[in-house]
């Protein structure tokens, strides 16, 4: 299909270097009839001859119309993907940024939730020396009271 095409474009391109080459010659012409003889007749000839070449000239340019807007198009949507594209890198670019940044406050976080950690097991080895030192200070008055209450007896 694409050589059927081509091989149209050409005579197209043909005929209307062909049709430009004979507006040329006939537009001489007509400037000849009018250096010579400005009233003569052959001059609404030619005008009618450059009016009709004119006129088939812009039959063949409206006929590449479907072509020229297929090819627009065809470059328009060349762009639509190349700017989608770029667009998905410049997502891709910040979603792995946002990643990483997740990343390193997840690492910052189990940081400090072990120093936290240690922190209580620290305060909870505090705590239970305390309660042994108070155990230890009960006892003592127990055994004081206990005495003083068997002597009493």
């Amino acid at each position: 299909m694409a050589r059927v095409f081509f091989a149209i474009l050409l005579d197209r391109i043909k005929e209307l270097k062909k049709l430009n080459h004979s507006i040329f010659i006939n537009f001489l012409e007509l400037l000849d009839i009018l250096i010579k003889s400005p009233s003569s007749s052959k001059r609404e000839e030619k005008l009618d001859d450059l009016n009709l070449l004119f006129i088939n000239i812009h039959h063949l340019i409206n006929e590449l119309r479907p072509h020229q807007a297929r090819e627009t198009l065809r470059v328009m949507m060349e762009r639509q993907k190349q700017q989608r594209l770029e667009t998905a890198d410049k997502l891709n670019k910040h979603l792995d940024r946002v990643v990483t940044m997740l990343q390193s406050c997840l690492s910052s976080l189990q940081i400090a939730s072990r120093q936290q950690d240690n922190s209580f097991e620290q305060m909870e080895v505090d705590e239970s020396s305390k309660h042994t030192e108070d155990d230890e200070q009960f006892t003592r008055e127990d055994e004081i009271m206990c005495s003083v209450l068997e002597e009493i007896s």
